[in-house]
């Protein structure tokens, strides 16, 4: 495997395991990385010999304080799904078993940003939102962009997202802006339409 750890195709180094799964007798290793020009993600699956079965590689063309990729697993138990995120290019799901591109929500049409934060529901429906915006997009195990959230311009700087009983929770450094200053706090919304339920300053 550490053969496998070292510089990137994108002419950088992987020097972070984001997540390190088995899947059906094989093992998926997601590394994150720098290049000359940004950062890079990608996702390796090896068999029991430590035989690469197959990549998938992401990158982008700038660097900056934020995080720029991203990787994780999720899908569903039938269907699990690795996923890869990138700037400037978009969110990309992939067959865990297969490395068979499934579906891919481009920059285009939902621009995350930089250091997302996400969580997932029982059903597969990812719940995710970048550190600068936007505010919680939650898309579904099949590709499919269910809602993006639209709480208010005082309501900045993601950082943690949950799924409750009672709908997703998001944590923001700012929800409120007043002339006494900038107070942090957290945002419920609706699982199923991203309606803003309650603004809760800390």
């Amino acid at each position: 495997l550490d053969d496998h750890l070292s510089d990137s195709r994108v002419g950088g180094r992987y020097d972070r395991t984001l997540a390190d799964e088995p899947f059906a007798g094989a093992r998926v290793v997601i590394e994150a990385g720098v290049t000359a020009a940004g950062e890079a993600v990608r996702a390796s699956a090896y068999a029991e010999d430590g035989a690469l079965l197959w990549r998938r590689e992401l990158a982008t063309g700038q660097r900056t304080e934020l995080t720029l990729v991203d990787g994780f697993f999720g899908g569903t138990e039938k269907r699990p799904l690795v996923y890869l995120y990138a700037m400037g290019d978009g969110l990309n799901a992939y067959d865990a078993q297969s490395g068979e591109a499934a579906w891919r929500v481009p920059t285009d049409a939902v621009n995350l940003g930089g250091s997302v934060t996400r969580a997932f529901a029982g059903d597969g429906t990812l719940y995710v939102g970048g550190y600068y915006g936007p505010e919680p997009v939650a898309i579904s195990s099949a590709g499919e962009v269910l809602w993006q959230a639209s709480t208010g311009s005082d309501i900045y700087w993601l950082y943690d997202i949950q799924v409750l009983p009672e709908g997703v929770l998001a944590s923001y450094e700012v929800v409120s802006a007043t002339s006494d200053g900038l107070f942090a706090g957290a945002v419920l919304y609706d699982l199923e339409t991203g309606e803003t339920l309650e603004v809760i300053e800390e």
